[in-house]
């Protein structure tokens, strides 16, 4: 199906006004007619009268405002400039051509190996024949260097995901994610309590995590590691432990520990999780000492 283009400023055209609203119904089917069958803006006399009477004067009317041009050798008219805004017939067969063989030739590659051709390279297709079939708006003329050139129909990088690009407006800046700094992990590291009661809420209790937390410092140090969560490492690393039933002997109540006692002890000794028998008596004696 091809379509035909109808300048938005025809209806107050000074040639449209003298031909009048009748005469301008049988151009426009008349237009509509020479596209449908490719005759480069022909219309015989058995089409113009096939829409209104052949004693009608809307013909001779149209002549008169210089839209039609009659051709009596041919027996018919000339739609003025019909090829300056509409495409030609050789332009038509050439862009059907081409589609037909690039359908084809898809279709061969999808169900079949192609062996290519032996000589030169064919040329490539004109640039109308991957233009959809229906009209679009004229697109606007950018002057560059004194000479006149199309702006694009898409924006940069096509329509997903981007922005039209406006002369003399320059482009949105790129939105930037936060994103959390990464640190090593401190001497004194301990996990915080909301860590812990996360961690119990899963059943694994305070003491059994703080047992895991002198294997996780070396471990972290020894690979210089950065992470952006301490807290997130250490209850993965726990619970991968806990899977596979390799959870450390965790200190109990009867070993004098507290998971308090072991929180305190830890900040107070530069984040240690194992401590002398004097550290713990020192430790010990002052508290009973507050």
């Amino acid at each position: 199906m091809s379509w035909v283009k109808v300048d938005d400023g025809l209806y107050m055209h000074p040639k449209v006004l003298a031909a009048g609203v009748p005469a301008m119904g049988l151009w426009v089917r008349c237009l509509a007619y020479a596209a449908a069958h490719m005759t480069d803006g022909f219309v015989p006399s058995d089409a113009a009268y096939g829409v209104v009477s052949r004693r009608s004067s809307l013909p001779d009317e149209l002549v008169r405002a210089g839209l039609w041009r009659r051709d009596d050798a041919l027996n018919g008219w000339w739609i003025h400039d019909y090829l300056t805004y509409n495409r030609s017939r050789a332009q038509l067969v050439s862009e059907r051509d081409a589609k037909k063989k690039a359908g084809e030739l898809s279709a061969e590659r999808r169900w079949k190996t192609v062996t290519p051709a032996i000589g030169p390279a064919p040329a490539p297709a004109i640039a109308d024949s991957i233009l959809p079939s229906r009209p679009v708006p004229s697109r606007p003329s950018l002057e560059k260097d004194g000479e006149q050139t199309k702006a694009p129909l898409t924006p940069p990088g096509g329509f997903e995901g981007a922005e039209m690009a406006l002369p003399g407006i320059p482009p949105a800046a790129p939105k930037a994610r936060a994103k959390s700094a990464k640190a090593a992990l401190p001497d004194d590291w301990v996990p915080s309590a909301r860590c812990l009661e996360l961690l119990a809420g899963e059943g694994v209790t305070a003491d059994a995590a703080l047992a895991c937390l002198p294997d996780f410092r070396d471990y972290w140090r020894s690979e210089a590691g950065r992470k952006a969560d301490w807290d997130a490492t250490f209850r993965q690393r726990v619970r991968w432990l806990r899977d596979r039933d390799a959870m450390p002997k965790a200190a109990s109540e009867s070993d004098g520990l507290t998971t308090a006692d072991m929180l305190a002890m830890s900040k107070a000794f530069g984040g240690r999780t194992s401590f002398s028998g004097d550290e713990m008596a020192t430790y010990f004696a002052q508290k009973r000492a507050k």
